[in-house]
């Protein structure tokens, strides 16, 4: 508590300037940029929809409803994002000054008020959309507390990059069934079933992909799949999910009646993908690799959109 307390009074000296609510503000657009982020949300929320429609027999339909859980995603992801920035400060001040806490934009105090206002905001707003709804958010929550225990706190067993992923990885999946819960309540179906594996590996694929980086990019302190597992064997995992994430599509098109050689094309897609993240490891850049999971992420959250439609 004094250390962090010391820190903050470090900070303090050199504050960008400007006023808390300005400097939240550039906080929130620098670390979690609407372009990125906003059109991977509007997808997650736009797959739950649809799945719900599918799960359901009814005709996709997006309304208010879709357009309020899109903000209840975005509030519990910006509350994942501020936790992530309080518990990596130590981390960044050592190989990421750049980032907004060790030069001075926004102060601890002020992130967390932001956490917490965002994570109440997000709360009410599912509440409006119903008691399932909330349920799934506040389950949400509590996996993004769980996740913000620094190592040294979490269970043994939770312990470790793989470990820490695969924690992660179950945020994605509940947010996705508080858009589901805005339409409708799932079924003891398939279809809800292969939605939820085509999102948790979507997930991990995400959370994977974005901290591997190439050897010479490393940075003292920061930790990386990449770092913990070596390259290869980081881009191997995300092979591995992106895999799985085309099993979900493919097991989901099968739930729904289309026929065996379109549904199989999600999978055969992911493969493909796969089996170039794997071939050419060595080749692939921290750009490539940085823009090429969140496309083939979202062409698959768009893949329920597109059965709920009718195409193909």
């Amino acid at each position: 508590m004094q250390r962090a307390a010391t820190v903050d009074a470090f900070a303090a000296a050199r504050r960008e300037p400007g006023s808390a609510v300005t400097r939240l503000a550039r906080f929130v657009l620098e670390r979690f940029p609407p372009a990125r982020y906003g059109t991977l949300i509007a997808a997650l929320v736009l797959c739950g929809a649809a799945g719900a429609a599918l799960d359901g027999g009814e005709v996709l339909r997006i309304g208010w409803n879709q357009a309020w859980a899109a903000i209840a995603c975005a509030l519990a992801f910006v509350t994942l994002r501020v936790l992530d920035e309080l518990r990596d400060e130590a981390a960044d001040r050592m190989g990421r000054p750049d980032r907004p806490l060790p030069r001075g934009l926004v102060s601890r105090a002020e992130l967390r008020a932001l956490a917490v206002g965002a994570a109440f905001a997000g709360a009410a707003v599912a509440a409006a959309l119903g008691p399932a709804a909330l349920a799934w958010y506040g389950l949400a929550l509590g996996q993004v507390w769980l996740l913000d225990l620094g190592g040294d706190r979490r269970p043994a067993v939770l312990r470790g990059m793989v470990a820490a992923a695969l924690l992660h990885s179950g945020i994605v999946p509940t947010v996705l069934l508080v858009a589901w819960a805005a339409t409708a309540v799932p079924s003891a179906s398939a279809v809800p079933a292969a939605t939820l594996l085509l999102v948790w590996g979507a997930g991990l694929a995400l959370e994977v992909g974005r901290k591997t980086y190439a050897a010479g990019e490393e940075r003292p302190g920061v930790a990386t799949y990449s770092a913990a597992l070596g390259r290869s064997r980081a881009l191997a995992l995300v092979a591995l999910f992106l895999a799985v994430t085309g099993t979900g599509a493919a097991v989901l098109a099968f739930a729904v009646g289309v026929s065996v050689p379109v549904a199989v094309l999600p999978l055969v897609a992911a493969l493909a993908v796969s089996s170039v993240l794997i071939a050419a490891s060595a080749r692939i850049g921290t750009g490539a690799l940085g823009a090429g999971v969140p496309l083939a992420v979202l062409a698959a959250l768009l893949w329920p959109v597109m059965l709920a439609w009718g195409f193909p």
